[in-house]
């Protein structure tokens, strides 16, 4: 009965100080019967404590309500063991009677790192809780003083005796469990197999969360068995269970633990935040880095829920941490295909194409440098470019090319490419286009011949290049396909062939050493002269200029066209052509229309003379040498009327005297002093007019005409009338002649 008074009296001193007084009790003790309220008391808390451990927690807010009761009552006893401890720490026991009582099934958790652990009470101090702190032990003996002060007997999980320790460095505990202590950490399971616990009867609790998950650690139990177990939640606080310590692994916060990847990913989303850290202070924003591939060398799983990748470049900068929905997982560090649809031109020769992303090249840059291809998708790499896939106008791929090494095009033209090229159009039968829809501007007969500027041209999909023309005035002519035109080595021009013999009919002309203009000479010195042109360039800047020659063959500059006169071919002074000539005289080469007509000579009237065997006229068959070749032009469509408006003396028509005097004032001519020098010269061609002038030297002087046969320049053939008829026969005169005319057809 006295032990349970000194068991009442201590009870209500330690959990009422503030109420109650030591006489109270006292007092209480001397005038009621105190055992039989000290043991109703302790059966009544016994049965409570009982009753609390064997109740798992199965929900959430049971583990929560304990939680928070716990940490209640853990804060209102560390206080009150605090205040306690420093009063005893270096207090003796007292040396008054202590009373034992041994208990079952208690257990206590260290709260107090400063207290003594005695091997004997009142005797032998064996150390301090500091080694014990936190730690849950099972008590098998509760001693009291005749002070009130209450000792604890510790055992450990071997069940070896660890000391006596003054209960207020001590919590009691519900089961071998220990007391909940506030942990508020943030941890994750080791692997999907651990088990997690319903309750400390070791029940396996149903559902598990996934092992890369990010739990919370909001409390923790230091269980007798000398293991750890953290009680945990997800992000939805919903409580998931016991876990032993071991059996997770504890990350720096709510970030979770970084888990190591080596994959890459493109930025497919805009307008997510790149984080600097966890703090959330944000680094960059993905709308900045769309479309990039990065490599992602680790992530966190965060117990928001969401996944975080760790982002690098290509050259190992550290981009951040974004979330995992911004990006797409792509196969490879060229990120993923991305639809493109356009046309580029190759403007770098150094850029080669490649079959794949390990740098096999496919083609050389040098041999697609200027086409222009079709996009149709697009790789943004991890090193920094893009690259685009090509394709050519029949669908045949070309291979992967850095975005540098090309030029954007607004259609299928491709880019426009600078130039400053020169050329003259020499095809009349081209559109020029006023755009790539194929308007047509214009025909490229009104530019034939003439010099024009390419300020740029497209390498177009259809194979084809198109120039853009300007003339000197700056005026747009529109697009030629390039086949319709020579590039010409400067303003000049290209080169015109011609074999022409003109004269200089003005004065104060520079001739030209260059089109740089590095004079040469003067036409004052070349007035009245004949000379070569033996080619020609139609310039820039609208003049054309002849490049002249001697008698010797010596060149004598460039000079502008507008000085020289020239004299044309008789074809074109008589308004046929050299075709309608020869055609008409081949057709009756052999068939005797001409050939057998009888020589017949001059009379006033030239009709007379002009009568061919073949179609003779009111006079009967007879011919002059004169009225043969009058005949024959006539024929084949020359107009007479240039002969005889220019000479019409006795004869009209039918006078060679006529024809020397029209056409050497006409037409362009050659002088030689004999047959031989003639047939030598490589200038005769058939159909040319020969005229033999008279030697009027000699007695009875008369010309000779006739028309040059022969296959070619020395080939000494000769279609003419003579006597006694018409005949192809060698060069000859029956009359001596003074100097030999070659008239070109």
């Amino acid at each position: 009965m006295k032990k349970n008074v000194v068991k009442l009296s201590a009870f209500l001193l330690l959990m009422f100080p503030s109420l109650v007084s030591a006489e109270t009790v006292q007092k209480t003790i001397d005038t009621h019967k105190g055992s039989e309220i000290v043991q109703s008391s302790m059966t009544s808390e016994s049965t409570t404590e009982t009753s609390s451990t064997s109740n798992s927690e199965s929900e959430s807010i049971s583990e929560t309500s304990s939680s928070s009761l716990e940490e209640s009552t853990s804060s209102s006893t560390t206080d009150t063991s605090t205040t306690e401890t420093t009063d005893s720490s270096g207090e003796q026991p007292d040396e008054d009677e202590i009373s034992f009582e041994a208990v079952e099934n208690k257990f206590i958790t260290v709260i107090n790192k400063e207290e003594h652990i005695w091997k004997e009470i009142n005797k032998e101090t064996i150390g301090t809780t500091e080694s014990l702190f936190n730690r849950t032990f099972s008590v098998k003996e509760i001693a009291t003083t005749k002070k009130g002060k209450i000792y604890y007997l510790l055992f450990d999980k071997d069940d070896k005796k660890i000391g006596y320790v003054l209960k207020e460095a001590l919590k009691e505990a519900e089961g071998a469990q220990g007391i909940w202590q506030k942990n508020d950490q943030f941890v994750s399971l080791n692997d999907n197999n651990i088990q997690i616990y319903q309750n400390f009867d070791w029940k396996i609790k149903e559902g598990r969360p996934a092992k890369d998950e990010t739990l919370h650690a909001k409390g923790v139990y230091s269980h007798l068995n000398g293991n750890k177990y953290f009680s945990i939640y997800n992000k939805d606080n919903k409580w998931l269970g016991y876990v032993e310590e071991k059996n997770v692994s504890i990350a720096a916060g709510k970030q979770g633990l970084w888990r190591k990847m080596d994959e890459y990913v493109s930025v497919t989303k805009k307008n997510y935040s790149i984080w600097q850290n966890f703090g959330w202070t944000e680094k960059n924003n993905t709308t900045n880095l769309f479309n990039q591939t990065l490599h992602v060398k680790g992530y966190y799983n965060h117990f928001n829920g969401s996944i975080y990748y760790s982002l690098y470049d290509g050259n190992g900068n550290w981009k951040g941490y974004v979330n995992k929905n911004a990006v797409t997982k792509t196969s490879g560090r060229q990120g993923p295909w991305i639809k493109t649809s356009k046309y580029v031109t190759i403007s770098n020769k150094n850029y080669s194409t490649y079959s794949n992303f390990n740098w096999q090249v496919r083609h050389n840059g040098t041999s697609l440098v200027n086409r222009t291809f079709k996009v149709t998708g697009r790789y943004e790499h991890l090193n920094g470019s893009t690259y685009y896939s090509l394709y050519d106008n029949n669908n045949k791929w070309y291979g992967y090319i850095n975005k540098k090494g090309v030029k954007e095009g607004s259609g299928r033209q491709g880019a426009y490419i600078p130039s400053k090229d020169f050329v003259t159009v020499t095809k009349g039968n081209y559109s020029v286009w006023q755009n790539f829809n194929w308007k047509k501007k214009k025909s490229s007969s009104a530019l034939q011949n003439k010099t024009y500027q390419v300020k740029g041209f497209y390498k177009h999909m259809n194979g084809d290049t198109y120039y853009s023309l300007y003339d000197n005035k700056g005026t747009w002519q529109g697009y030629l396909n390039a086949t319709g035109a020579k590039v010409a080595p400067g303003k000049q021009g290209i080169w015109f062939g011609m074999n022409k013999q003109g004269t200089i009919a003005k004065s104060g002309y520079t001739t030209w050493q260059n089109f740089n203009w590095q004079k040469k000479g003067s036409t004052n010195s070349m007035l009245n002269k004949k000379y070569r042109v033996g080619g020609y360039y139609n310039h820039f800047n609208g003049d054309t200029y002849f490049s002249l020659y001697d008698n010797s063959g010596k060149w004598h500059g460039y000079l502008n066209s507008s000085a020289v006169r020239f004299k044309t071919t008789v074809s074109d002074y008589m308004g046929t052509t050299p075709d309608r000539v020869l055609n008409n005289l081949k057709r009756h080469e052999h068939d005797g229309f001409y050939v057998g007509t009888p020589f017949r000579g001059l009379s006033y009237d030239a009709a007379y003379s002009m009568s061919p065997r073949g179609r003779s006229n009111g006079y009967g068959p007879g011919m002059n040498c004169t009225g043969f070749v009058a005949y024959a032009y006539q024929d084949g469509g020359a107009n007479l009327n240039k002969i005889t408006q220019v000479a019409n003396a006795w004869g009209g028509a039918a006078n060679a005297y006529n024809w020397r005097d029209a056409l050497t004032k006409n037409t362009d001519y050659e002088t030689f002093g004999t047959i031989g020098q003639l047939l030598s010269s490589g200038k005769a061609k058939k159909g040319d007019i020969i005229y033999l002038e008279a030697d009027f030297s000699k007695p009875g002087p008369d010309p000779h005409i006739g028309i040059f046969w022969g296959d070619y320049s020395s080939h000494n053939r000769f279609f003419h009338a003579t006597w006694p008829a018409t005949k192809i026969s060698e060069i000859y005169s029956y009359t001596p002649y003074s100097k030999v005319y070659l008239f070109s057809l």
